[in-house]
């Protein structure tokens, strides 16, 4: 919960067309002055007025489109800021929290960084600024209530997802996803990022600009830069490391047919009706799920093998994290009491794809 005055930025979020009011206004008068000046000079206006006018209009017009991240022209209130985990207010305004898509950081060297909230349109929705990352962190956590699935739009469909697990791209040219694992390196690159990854082609992602919002596309890089760091930074920190060989051994699919895989992971309960010696206790499958450093294979036959365990919630809240899509169809299947055996073994199938987060992505209906 977040309870405490910032400095709320008031400008084209909150009063939309209000920033691009003059621009718009010099560009009219611009266009009518080179239309007004082109009939005079059809009507006798000596040629070199003419051309002159014409030179003065065209130079109003250029001026006016590029003066689009004018910055200046944003003016913060303070404010008090509040959320009570369904909806964030601030002033008189009431943000429900469902409606935030994204969340992040805009680094800013002079005033302190910027937290920007955007629906899924990519309207700017809330932004405020804060005195320190520290500050920016926990209000990011109050805004987002426990969520770290992040999207980010980079063109004409298409966009990036950064997870609790990986990174996912997708493309009109086709969808890929990157596990944290294999992650070695993100570096600024040509006005985007390139993503090093292990034994596999590297990745370059370049976010579009938001001239509306004032944000230009290094703007954006450089907040997509750092909201990847934080992220692979997080993943860093939860990798679970108390997981026994022994555990990852049964969960594993080795050698066995999708259905008998999956009719084993069903048999792995606490009554002892293990195929094999003791069964897996809860709390160890619990632990495997929630390890992001795991496999994608392992963590789904762990969800599996909780199915019907009850606590189907925590499942889903561990779905929301997750970035690849594979497994976060298993993840919601095994969390619904109503699916199918069937289509439960099915997303289990496509797991076997690409293990390891490697290849091409084949779309599962959820």
């Amino acid at each position: 919960m977040l309870d405490e005055e910032l400095d709320v930025i008031a400008g084209a979020a909150f009063v939309p067309g209000a920033r691009s009011l003059p621009r718009k206004l010099l560009a009219r008068l611009a266009v009518a002055m080179m239309v007004v000046t082109a009939t005079l000079a059809l009507g006798g206006l000596h040629l070199a007025l003419a051309a002159l006018l014409e030179l003065v209009g065209w130079a109003m017009f250029s001026l006016a489109m590029r003066s689009g991240s004018d910055r200046w022209r944003l003016r913060s209130e303070r404010q008090r800021v509040k959320t009570d985990g369904t909806s964030l207010r601030f002033g008189e305004r009431t943000v429900a929290l469902s409606e935030i898509a994204l969340a992040y950081v805009q680094p800013d060297g002079h005033d302190g960084p910027t937290v920007c909230c955007e629906d899924a349109r990519g309207a700017l929705r809330f932004q405020a600024r804060v005195p320190s990352d520290a500050k920016a962190e926990e209000v990011l956590a109050a805004v987002e209530h426990g969520r770290r699935r992040r999207r980010w739009r980079l063109g004409l469909r298409s966009e990036l997802v950064i997870g609790a697990d990986g990174i996912f791209v997708s493309r009109l040219a086709g969808a890929r996803f990157v596990p944290w694992s294999r992650v070695m390196g993100i570096d600024a690159h040509d006005g985007g990022m390139r993503i090093r990854v292990h034994g596999e082609p590297q990745l370059d992602v370049t976010p579009r600009a938001r001239r509306s919002a004032g944000q230009t596309r290094d703007e954006r890089a450089a907040a997509l830069l750092l909201q990847l760091r934080l992220a692979q930074a997080a993943w860093k920190k939860d990798c679970v490391t108390e997981t026994t060989p022994t555990v990852t051994e049964r969960l594993t699919r080795r050698d066995r047919s999708v259905t008998a895989w999956h009719a084993d992971l069903l048999r792995l309960d606490d009554d002892g009706n293990a195929y094999r010696a003791t069964p897996l206790r809860t709390e160890e499958l619990w632990r495997v799920v929630a390890d992001v450093a795991e496999p994608e294979e392992t963590r789904a036959a762990a969800a599996v093998a909780l199915r019907g365990r009850g606590d189907a919630g925590r499942l889903r809240v561990v779905a929301e994290d997750v970035a690849s899509p594979r497994l976060r169809v298993v993840l919601e299947r095994a969390a619904d009491a109503d699916a199918a055996d069937e289509t439960l073994a099915e997303a289990l199938g496509a797991l076997d794809v690409s293990r390891e987060g490697a290849g091409p992505v084949r779309r599962v209906a959820p």
